[in-house]
């Protein structure tokens, strides 16, 4: 976690606030107004990175095939072992479209390791975490019961992505 700090500038994450004798954190999909979702008891080590705002591959990729798209969030957790990456959508969305959107964020995920093997010396840097790719959608719209579906056992590639609707606040261990 200690490379993880060093590579990633402060102002690219977010900070976990105080929540009764536990963290949380408040992940805003931007580019809308009131879609903002709280993820309750995440570790006291997590790092949550705010991709969006601070990554864009697209003066250097043509985007022909969506290599520029990347997810809204990376939360790395040493304590958990595990890297969930996160796209929000306030309505409905295309799936094929949020699926190339967290190949793109797995994409930097891949890069910060090769940087942390070759410039920090970390030659299995994060290869032991476990890996999750989870959409929310309808994040924030009318009262509904939240509803998870998986379409397999471990949501650990993009394709086989865990899809969470109407939520607005959710418990890191329900995602993990």
């Amino acid at each position: 976690m200690d490379v993880l700090n060093q590579m990633i500038k402060d102002i690219a994450k977010i900070s976990l606030q105080d929540h009764y004798d536990r963290k949380k954190v408040v992940l805003i999909e931007h580019g809308t107004t009131d879609s903002s979702l709280e993820l309750h008891n995440v570790p006291n080590d997590a790092i949550v990175i705010d991709i969006d705002s601070n990554f864009n591959n697209g003066k250097i990729f043509s985007n022909s095939k969506g290599e520029c798209k990347r997810a809204d969030y990376i939360i790395v957790s040493e304590e958990k072992k595990v890297v969930v990456f996160i796209e929000m959508k306030k309505g409905a969305s295309d799936t094929s479209d949020i699926i190339k959107q967290l190949k793109g964020s797995f994409c930097l995920f891949k890069y910060c390791q090769i940087v942390a093997s070759d410039f920090f010396g970390q030659a299995d840097f994060m290869s032991s975490y476990s890996l999750r790719f989870v959409a929310f959608k309808h994040v924030n719209l009318e009262k509904r019961k939240t509803r998870i579906t998986r379409y397999t056992a471990s949501h650990d590639k993009p394709e086989d992505l865990m899809r969470i609707s109407w939520a607005s606040t959710i418990q890191f261990t329900k995602i993990i």
